[in-house]
């Protein structure tokens, strides 16, 4: 009897997903605005979370098509429909992916759309990609972002956050085990000028991990920035404390699953 490979049933059905999840569709952004258009594009990619400014939060695609026909858009009809030409006029298609220079400039760009914006965002375990990142450029306020175990994305992806408004807004950021965030990410990380939080764990392609360190620190002077040696499986949330311990027991010869508070 031949064995059934699941991953083999599984990887192609993903790279589909990932393909059409990604698609930049500017007009969307026309439509139901920025923080709209980004939210669709995140759950339909699979992200794990988003907090709303009005307190909803969202987990599911089904919950995010609730949220978005609440506030008067039905995503299939969309699909069919093009931007009014009034609304092209006063906005060109340009314009609408260019960041505003100013908080009067974008509001009043955007005065046509609800001020319900994205304030937290988890795309953990999702599979958006670099392309899409173009959705971030106009988010109104993005305060918090987790960008944990995603496989598709690299330095471009931050390339495109440090060119939008989140280089104003952003103040936390997790990066955990990602494979294409190279050493390079660095001078686009620190970009991002209102962090005060920057978590980094397990990122394989980035080789001088010290030094990098070293620069983040520099760079972002007012961040909290964290980018441990990796010893344990996880997040890299572990204390200096419990790291410490868990050397010590190493060098004693005691199990990599022995517990710290033995």
């Amino acid at each position: 009897m031949k064995w059934f490979n699941i991953d083999t049933y599984l990887q192609p059905r993903r790279k589909f997903i990932r393909l059409i999840a990604n698609r930049f569709h500017p007009e969307r952004i026309l439509q139901m605005g920025p923080d709209f258009a980004c939210l669709e594009w995140l759950m339909n990619a699979g992200s794990t979370s988003v907090l709303m400014s009005d307190g909803t939060l969202l987990k599911s695609k089904k919950e995010m098509q609730n949220f978005l026909s609440q506030k008067g858009f039905d995503l299939r009809k969309l699909k069919t429909e093009a931007p009014t030409a009034k609304l092209l006029k006063d906005i060109p298609l340009a314009d609408a992916l260019r960041p505003s220079a100013s908080d009067l400039l974008y509001n009043e760009k955007w005065r046509h759309i609800s001020p319900i914006h994205m304030k937290e965002v988890d795309a953990s375990d999702s599979v958006i990609t670099d392309e899409g990142f173009a959705y971030f450029f106009e988010c109104r306020n993005i305060e918090k972002l987790r960008l944990n175990f995603c496989d598709y994305f690299g330095d471009e992806a931050i390339a495109r956050l440090a060119q939008g408004r989140q280089s104003k807004t952003l103040k936390e950021l997790e990066l955990v085990f990602n494979p294409h965030l190279s050493d390079s990410s660095a001078y686009l990380l620190t970009k991002l000028k209102s962090l005060r939080r920057l978590h980094l764990y397990f990122l394989p392609y980035v080789t001088k991990r010290q030094a990098m360190l070293r620069q983040l620190k520099i760079g972002l002077p007012k961040c909290n920035v964290t980018f441990p040696e990796t010893i344990f499986i996880g997040m890299g949330y572990e204390t200096e404390e419990q790291r410490q311990a868990y050397k010590a027991k190493r060098k004693t010869g005691r199990g990599f699953f022995s517990k710290l508070s033995d």
